[in-house]
């Protein structure tokens, strides 16, 4: 028996009032939220979203097994995202291209546990902030922060999705001495507390001369240090007149320092040792003439305001 026609919003209806595009049967989407445990997810928020034509959300709410169904407009070829919305006890998940009618949508939600972190010094136990947390899957992708909170403890504290595969964790203090650490495979327990200790790396003194020996730099420009690996990376300002800039800390071990922007700069090869404090002399020169000249643009716009730090070029 046909439904009666459905009414959806046009994405290219600037005032967003209510039209009937067309008298469409309404078709079924419907399945069940569990937990990772297996456990159905009661009273969790679903929303349909259409990705195709039309502008569409719908919700609905999870009953007691975990259930949800919902109709939509049964426009042809319409494709629906289907997600779960935000709730106390975890993340959300979430796919996309469903094609209705479909009654066998399963989505399995993560459960978050609160992992804590208690860091110091290596070197002689201090006790250190946490600033910083990411993680990252063991495929070793790209690190994703994570949000931490501190209690009276000085213990910070993550949320981070429980009975999956290991993780593997990145913890970083606020001070300029002290090195990020990695955690690696990491198994996430509800409450637990990792003890982490910091190592102290060395702060470099870079002192720039051109290549006919005149101390500092053209202008003012950034300048770059990759370490080994990316989460030893480093970046600092050199101011042009002085041309001095310290940076830290830095991981013992073979780097490469970048000076100036889009490669305006001769890279340069320096090794840092386990000192606390080294000095560099650094004598550049420019190798770019057009990628300087646009490094040069970009600064002064950036001075006078035209364009910020999220922009290109940053």
């Amino acid at each position: 028996m046909d439904s009666a026609p459905a009414t959806v919003i046009a994405r290219d209806d600037p005032e967003g009032d209510r039209v009937s595009l067309a008298r469409a049967t309404l078709d079924v989407l419907a399945g069940r939220v569990v937990w990772t445990t297996g456990e159905p997810a009661a009273g969790v928020t679903v929303e349909f979203t259409a990705t195709d034509d039309v502008a569409l959300v719908q919700t609905e709410t999870t009953t007691a097994d975990g259930v949800f169904r919902t109709e939509v407009p049964g426009f042809d070829g319409a494709l629906w995202q289907v997600r779960t919305g935000p709730h106390q006890k975890g993340g959300y998940v979430g796919i996309q291209g469903v094609r209705a009618p479909n009654e066998s949508i399963q989505l399995t939600l993560p459960i978050f546990g609160r992992i804590g972190f208690r860091v110091f010094s290596q070197e002689d136990g201090t006790p250190l902030s946490v600033a910083r947390v990411w993680s990252r899957g063991l495929a070793r992708d790209l690190w994703s922060p994570v949000g931490i909170r501190l209690d009276t403890l000085d213990v910070a504290w993550a949320d981070l999705p429980l009975g999956r595969d290991p993780v593997d964790l990145l913890v970083a203090t606020d001070d300029d001495e002290h090195l990020r650490t990695e955690i690696l495979n990491a198994v996430i327990v509800d409450g637990e507390v990792h003890h982490v200790g910091l190592e102290r790396g060395a702060t470099a003194v870079f002192r720039f001369r051109s290549v006919d020996g005149t101390p500092g730099l053209a202008d003012d420009l950034l300048i770059r240090v990759h370490g080994p690996n990316a989460r030893e990376d480093a970046m600092v300002l050199v101011n042009s007149a002085e041309g001095i800039a310290r940076c830290g800390p830095l991981v013992a071990g073979p780097h490469t320092l970048v000076t100036g922007e889009y490669a305006a700069f001769e890279p340069s090869a320096i090794h840092i040792t386990h000192d606390p404090q080294q000095t560099f002399d650094i004598t550049w020169r420019i190798v770019d003439e057009a990628a300087y000249e646009l490094a040069r643009e970009l600064d002064e716009a950036r001075k006078a305001g035209l364009i910020g730090p999220g922009d290109i070029g940053y």
